[in-house]
């Protein structure tokens, strides 16, 4: 399913673009729900992006997306790497939440021929270090680094004033391994050795930023286009196993054009051929070893040429500190969601406490340290949060909201119906989740009926949201109606096919229709799901 502009998503985030890519997916640029209603134009602008519905048909390709995107997260924060906030559950497939960059990508500048050897130069050191951070990253078990896998010109962003950021770390490896029917990575940019299999390293990453390097330097690609689009993936296939580039004549035009009036442009311009060429050699041993190793050569070409040296942008290494206040309590409180979407509550709470500390009026860092205690399973100190919230904006319903979902978890349910009663008072608009959290309270009371109204107003609200039905085949298994009831969960699961409490919840409907062998294997699945 697509969306248009002015579509909301998840609760929280309308649609102000959409970008349609000619890849794998589809990008639409965010503000949140609150700022789409102002005066004023939208303050933070996020981008959710997902692959196109064709990739997800695979359940593998659903579970190994959240993992690809999860380790991006886990990333964290570089100036050359694209943040990405969160994974999340849209419509029958998952996206990711990231950061908007302003200045458009790498393809646009190289087509408008705005990059000179300066330019090529800066651009090039930004790339690397992007690239020497995320390689260097400790994931834990053993394992370090990521491996992009998809390098290409419009995968790598610049912001307006030039500061590059490189994109959809990992992703395409959810797709699984390339073949000439199925198409995954971008033929005109993989190395040789990944158009056999995706269990490839840096070096791989280092010869698709060869072919980037020269279409910055040249303006277009080594290899000649095919003939016919239908024999793309094996006419590429061929040239990069087979066919050792050649870099074109570059007329005065052009080398004034790359290096302006330098009596020493032949010497630079031979230098950079040589580190491109070295980056598209065949064989991954003859590469570079690393990114550090050709930021090392790219920076000695740089220092034996004073004159590259003037950058053509600012740029210096920043990190969270460096930001203005504001700024960090956003980007915090985003992290801060991350980790909670990845189960990481504890960590979450530390950057909820860092926003506290910069603002201790905060409400929204009240909130979601909240929720945060709620899913580490501590309801008592996640309502005295959340009623901290209400005494800072007593008119916030989402703090309502949670506040009847706590007394809910306590089996308060009677104070729990008042709280949501009074969140849907102050947003009817977008009271999805309350008349939801309503019609669970009344489920749990015995009041199936009424539960049943209120829950048919939240699908009314939001018929893609999996949790909805969930409830909703709980309150039905309490009227006795488990065959309708399953008809629920069978919705959810295919809304989120990831959600565990889903599967758990038809086990236990078939359970009780006497279908154990069934019952047996969601309770499987359910497991596996939280080993995950």
């Amino acid at each position: 399913m697509e969306y248009k502009v002015g579509d909301l998503l998840y609760e929280t985030y309308r649609v102000v673009d959409v970008i349609k890519t000619g890849g794998f997916g589809v990008v639409y640029v965010c503000c949140f729900d609150n700022e789409w209603h102002a005066r004023e134009p939208p303050k933070f602008l996020f981008v959710l992006k997902s692959f196109k519905d064709e990739f997800f048909k695979e359940e593998d390709v659903v579970e190994d997306f959240y993992h690809e995107a999860e380790v991006w997260i886990r990333v964290g924060l570089h100036p050359n790497i694209v943040t990405a906030f969160n994974v999340l559950p849209i419509g029958e497939k998952p996206h990711i939440l990231m950061e908007f960059v302003d200045g458009g990508n790498l393809a646009d500048w190289i087509r408008d021929r705005v990059i000179d050897v300066r330019m090529f130069s800066d651009l090039s050191l930004q790339f690397c270090k992007g690239m020497i951070y995320a390689n260097s990253k400790d994931f834990g078990e053993g394992k370090r680094g990521i491996v992009h896998r998809d390098l290409k010109p419009t995968n790598i962003l610049l912001t307006k004033e030039g500061l590059l950021k490189i994109t959809d770390f990992g992703l395409v490896k959810a797709l699984g391994a390339p073949t000439a029917e199925r198409i995954t990575g971008t033929p005109e940019y993989m190395s040789p050795e990944q158009f056999e299999t995706m269990d490839v390293d840096q070096r791989s990453d280092i010869y698709s930023f060869g072919v980037v390097l020269y279409e910055m330097f040249t303006g277009k690609g080594p290899f000649p286009e095919p003939y016919d689009p239908e024999l793309r993936w094996r006419h590429y296939k061929r040239y990069h196993q087979n066919v050792s580039p050649e870099f074109p004549a570059l007329g005065k035009t052009m080398v004034e054009m790359l290096t302006g009036k330098s009596t020493e442009s032949q010497t630079i311009i031979t230098k950079l051929k040589d580190v491109i060429l070295r980056c598209l050699e065949k064989s991954p041993e003859d590469r570079y070893e690393t990114f550090n190793e050709l930021e090392k050569e790219l920076k000695e070409i740089r220092e034996d040429h004073p004159w590259t040296l003037r950058r053509v942008f600012p740029y210096k290494e920043i990190s969270i500190g460096d930001l203005s206040s504001d700024t960090r309590k956003e980007l915090l409180l985003h992290l801060g969601a991350s980790l909670m979407m990845l189960g990481k509550d504890r960590e979450a709470i530390q950057h909820f406490d860092k926003v506290l500390e910069i603002d201790p009026r905060d409400v929204s860092a009240w909130i979601r340290k909240g929720a945060a205690l709620a899913g580490l399973g501590r309801p008592e100190e996640a309502l005295k949060h959340v009623e901290r919230a209400i005494q800072l904006d007593p008119r916030n319903a989402y703090a309502w909201g949670l506040k009847g979902d706590f007394l809910g978890r306590l089996g308060r349910y009677e104070e729990a119906l008042k709280c949501f009663d009074r969140a849907i008072d102050l947003d009817p608009k977008n009271a999805f989740s309350l008349w939801l959290g309503k019609g669970d309270c009344l489920s749990r009371l015995g009041r199936c009926q009424e539960a049943l109204r209120c829950i048919e107003k939240a699908i009314d609200l939001g018929p893609r949201e999996p949790i909805v039905w969930e409830i909703k085949g709980n309150a039905l298994e309490r009227l006795g109606r488990h065959e309708e009831a399953l008809t629920c969960y069978d919705r959810a699961i295919q809304l989120n096919p990831r959600s565990a409490r889903a599967w758990d919840s038809k086990g236990d409907c078939l359970s009780r229709l006497g279908r154990f062998d069934e019952a047996l294997k969601c309770y499987e699945r359910a497991r596996e799901l939280r080993n995950q």
